[in-house]
């Protein structure tokens, strides 16, 4: 999953003509409690 999260921030960056200097992930994943259908949350600067 990482490498399609770098993937598609890469595509961000391209669309939006911005350089993404920082990213993390949020959510109940970065909390570990995640269950089956949780998605993937990043917020980036």
């Amino acid at each position: 999953m990482k490498d399609k999260i770098i993937q598609k921030l890469n595509e961000i960056e391209k669309r939006e003509n911005v350089k993404i200097i920082f990213a993390v992930e949020s959510g109940s994943r970065a909390w570990g409690i995640q269950s089956l259908d949780s998605g993937y949350k990043v917020r980036f600067i």
